[in-house]
């Protein structure tokens, strides 16, 4: 238990301790994933940007 008395957490009024404290769960992200996704995007557009150049000419 963690007696906010000790910390010197002044203008706190009426609590005296905290009994439980919980940490927040995450999913963790896939870089590789999301580098390929990106990668992929970006190719898309230079093949449309090609594509779209080509068809001028």
């Amino acid at each position: 238990m963690i007696s906010l008395s000790d910390v010197n957490i002044r203008g706190v009024v009426g609590i005296s301790k905290i009994s439980y404290v919980d940490e927040i769960a995450t999913t963790p992200v896939t870089e590789p994933g999301t580098a390929l996704l990106l990668a992929t995007g970006f190719m898309g557009l230079a093949w449309y940007g090609k594509r779209r150049r080509g068809s001028r000419l």
